[in-house]
């Protein structure tokens, strides 16, 4: 049941698309990343350690002029900005319109070598802004990272530029090993209790058993190839499920909750430490920075709500839920939503959204970096774990649980051209 979800659809107009929605309130538009970026190739030039992509709020024309700046904001008791060094933020990244599964983290941690070392390799204000905010079907992390393994659009037929090739990489990268792989393993189980039930979703599951398959064959062959191993034979690759495993990561939309980068997002766990820590005052903050991806979620919601079913069904994974995401969330129902200075029941539109359409990674109190693997919970109960205080319908609705989280990524990953060929269309 949506009842509280419901009576948000038609409360602000700027949720009637998601082009309204970013011409009201995406502070990353072009103009300000060109103006962010001239910054920075400067503060390079000349080691200036003035320069902050926070400025991005002060460059933002849609934002309230009553609310203070970032910058000016997030100063430590010395007077001294907040240091985000020169890594270059990663806010919205993905399909938003198309997407189905939406990876909502925290914020993206780097090495603050690692992250001079990208910063000073990025020279040209496109790359900037696509590495900032790229909602296009190529604009995913995840499908970037995939087409980079070196060989792989040689292989199944994709356009090659000799700037690809120079940037070819012999590993998988971060969120593919720790994300996207993990999640489709999710699905390749040897338990038939989790199979499928529906006919078409036991199709499509086999497709992604064979995508996940060739993929992990492609990067088996990639690994021993990097180690000059001396092999009798490569493993098989399917052409077909491979360029089907590259398709279906661009179904998957990375959102952080702040896009600010540092080694480690610093949070306080006392409320009374809060106030003075960079990353609670990001997710606290109603600056339309801090507040981007969480509107862009309600979006989505929103756009599914009001199609009747037509559109598909979105799924929201979560790190850090209580402390990096329900702030913003919160935020937004708050500022985008009430009427004429009316309360609105928020606990009962976030259980709904809980009971709908979000997972977390741990509890949604979690606050140390778990794993996803089988980390997976729904309203606070591992969908994997029985626990030997569990009765019988207890474990069976726990085994139910997995198999609906199944279906649901099944059903995310699969093109409509997939479902409708299964379901007899032309």
């Amino acid at each position: 049941m949506v009842e509280n979800l419901n009576k948000l659809k038609d409360l602000n107009e700027n949720y009637k698309s998601l082009q309204a929605l970013l011409e009201a309130y995406n502070p990353w538009t072009d103009e300000n990343i060109s103006k962010l970026s001239e910054d920075f190739f400067a503060a390079l030039e000349n080691e200036d350690k003035d320069f902050s992509w926070l400025k991005i709020d002060s460059y933002d024309k849609k934002k309230d002029k009553e609310k203070k700046d970032l910058y000016e904001e997030l100063k430590d008791k010395k007077g001294k900005v907040v240091s985000i060094d020169y890594g270059i933020p990663s806010h919205v990244r993905g399909d938003v319109e198309k997407g189905t599964l939406f990876l909502c983290l925290v914020n993206p941690n780097i090495d603050v070598k690692v992250a001079m070392c990208e910063a000073v390799g990025k020279q040209d204000k496109e790359d900037i802004k696509k590495y900032i905010f790229d909602i296009s079907s190529k604009g995913g992390i995840l499908y970037k990272e995939i087409v980079e393994l070196k060989g792989l659009k040689k292989l199944i037929s994709l356009e090659e530029s000799d700037k690809d090739k120079n940037q070819e990489k012999n590993k998988i990268g971060y969120y593919t090993a720790n994300y996207f792989y993990v999640i489709l393993s999710s699905i390749n189980v040897k338990k038939n209790k989790n199979k499928s039930q529906n006919k078409d979703n036991s199709k499509n599951e086999d497709k992604l058993k064979k995508a996940l398959t060739s993929f992990e064959n492609f990067c088996i062959n990639l690994e021993n190839d990097g180690l000059n191993k001396q092999i009798k034979e490569e493993k098989e690759v399917n052409k077909e499920s491979l360029k089907y495993f590259v398709e279906i990561s661009k179904n998957i939309v990375n959102l952080e909750a702040f896009p600010f980068r540092s080694s480690t997002p610093g949070f306080a766990i006392k409320e009374e430490n809060a106030g003075n820590r960079f990353a609670n005052c990001m997710v606290n903050s109603t600056s339309n920075v801090s507040m981007l991806s969480a509107r862009i979620i309600i979006w989505k919601i929103l756009e599914y709500l009001n199609s009747n079913g037509k559109k598909d069904k979105p799924v929201f994974i979560f790190r850090r839920f209580n402390r990096a995401w329900r702030p913003s969330i919160e935020n937004v129902l708050i500022e985008d939503f009430s009427e004429d200075g009316k309360d609105i029941d928020i606990d009962n539109i976030i259980n709904e959204l809980h009971e709908e359409f979000f997972y977390t990674i741990g509890p949604k109190d979690q606050d140390n970096m778990l794993k996803m693997g089988k980390n997976i919970y729904k309203n606070d109960d591992n969908i994997y774990e029985e626990n030997e205080n569990e009765n019988d319908q207890d474990k069976e609705n726990k085994g139910n649980k997995e198999a609906v989280f199944n279906e649901i990524i099944i059903n995310a990953l699969t093109p409509k051209k997939d479902k409708k060929e299964n379901k007899g269309y032309e």
